[in-house]
């Protein structure tokens, strides 16, 4: 039987607050039998706009309901990660999928994105603006 990755938000697992009293929120992957592993969302909320029931942003926070669908599109993203790596056939742990996540965000900037896949191809053949020049046919 398959053993599926549980995801949770969680706030402030820390439980430490920072100078304006606020915390992180994190979604937590848990696999049965391995480590947890924690993923930052950027969302910073004091205790009273976090929902400890429901585990989601509450309504007095400003914005909750684009907070929510961001904490929400993170846990879709780690899920899409996780059956991906299922049809790769790979092994699936929260190790695995943390790594795959991190190699995901490393091209958060076009400019690293481009160099990745066009890599020293145009490192010459661009101008002083830095377009690529096309070879002319």
């Amino acid at each position: 039987m398959k053993k599926y990755v549980r995801y949770s938000l969680v706030y402030n697992p820390k439980k430490k607050l920072n100078k304006y009293g606020k915390a992180l929120v994190y979604v937590s992957a848990y696999l049965p039998g391995e480590n947890r592993q924690y993923f930052s969302t950027d969302i910073e909320l004091s205790p009273a706009e976090w929902d400890p029931v429901r585990r989601q942003v509450n309504a007095r926070s400003p914005y909750m309901n684009f907070k929510n669908a961001e904490c929400a599109a993170l846990i879709r993203q780690l899920v899409d990660i996780e059956m991906m790596l299922r049809l790769k056939g790979a092994r699936v742990s929260v190790y695995n999928i943390k790594q795959e996540y991190r190699r995901q965000d490393d091209f958060s900037d076009f400019y690293d994105f481009t160099r990745f896949f066009f890599g020293g191809a145009c490192e010459g053949e661009c101008d002083k603006q830095g377009r690529v020049l096309l070879p002319a046919n």
